[in-house]
């Protein structure tokens, strides 16, 4: 608590002088300041002499006030020559106080990213397992077009979360899934792991790039499945699980976050199909080695 109270402090004094010193605007400031210092001082000479002057019942002459005004810099610049020493030790423990906040905030900066990353590898250790992600229904089939039905499931639980109904022309129908393939040297297990998303469909006469969007996402972007129980989730509390776990959605959705965030090492593709008609249903599971797989629900 005072280590924090400390760096707070440290952190806000640093700024400041910061500011100060390294930006035009805290420059031309610090150049007001001391520039209206010796403006004052100059008046405030000119001005005694002037007083003592019209005591004595005279008054100030430009030849006598420039005087005045040149002897009143001199001395301000004899006292800034004496306290040298002291100015300069001021600017050496200024110097000294931005290094030590950079340091601390370099340092704090790497333990949030590895606290992060170990965040984030947690997450990846839930969802590290077997699940039913989606059960795909034929509904019927006219003018070469297969309607289709789409229950997505929630993780760790056997409610539909969401529905979808769509259609699209052939019989051959894919689902194209991202495949994620994390960084085994960060997950605290040492294995590999692979997590499967499927997120569109296309067939035999839709091409991919033109497959439809799967709406297994809820409101904060992250797939139905990948939400635990709080009782299920371990090694992480359900708070930072759920925050992670938006992150992770991002990361595994956008190539250049993937490649930034230290704990991905691949993404790509990979598709499953079936041949449906009318009244088939299959299943479709991501397996603990992160593949896709659909298959009829006798199958498992």
């Amino acid at each position: 608590m005072h280590a924090e109270r400390f760096k707070t402090i440290l952190y806000a004094f640093a700024d400041a002088l910061e500011l100060l010193t390294m930006t035009p605007v805290g420059l031309a400031l610090l150049a007001g300041i001391i520039g209206s210092a010796f403006v004052l001082s100059v008046w405030n000479g000119v001005r005694e002499r002037s007083l003592a002057c019209e005591a004595a019942g005279k008054k100030l002459g430009i030849g006598e006030g420039t005087f005045v005004m040149f002897r009143e810099l001199a001395a301000i610049l004899g006292k800034i020559f004496t306290a040298g020493p002291v100015l300069l030790a001021v600017a050496l423990g200024g110097v000294a106080v931005l290094g030590v906040a950079d340091s601390l905030r370099k340092f704090d900066e790497i333990e949030a990213d590895r606290k992060r990353i170990k965040e984030l590898s947690a997450v990846v250790r839930n969802l590290d397992r077997r699940y039913r992600i989606a059960e795909l229904r034929a509904l019927a089939r006219k003018d070469g077009r297969t309607k289709l039905s789409l229950a997505f499931y929630g993780g760790g639980s056997e409610e539909v979360a969401r529905t979808q109904e769509l259609e699209i022309a052939g019989t051959d129908i894919f689902l194209d899934a991202i495949v994620c393939n994390f960084d085994y040297s960060e997950i605290e297990t040492g294995k590999r792991i692979n997590l499967a998303l499927p997120y569109r469909v296309f067939s035999d006469e839709v091409a991919q790039d033109s497959g439809i969007a799967l709406e297994l996402f809820d409101a904060k972007g992250v797939p139905y499945a990948y939400r635990r129980p709080s009782g299920e989730i371990y090694g992480i509390g359900p708070e930072d699980y759920d925050r992670r776990l938006e992150e992770l959605s991002v990361i595994m959705e956008d190539n250049d976050a993937s490649r930034q965030n230290g704990l991905v090492r691949s993404l790509y593709g990979s598709a499953v199909h079936r041949i449906m008609k009318p009244g088939d249903t299959f299943t479709v599971w991501v397996e603990q080695t992160g593949g896709l797989v659909i298959k009829d629900p006798r199958g498992f």
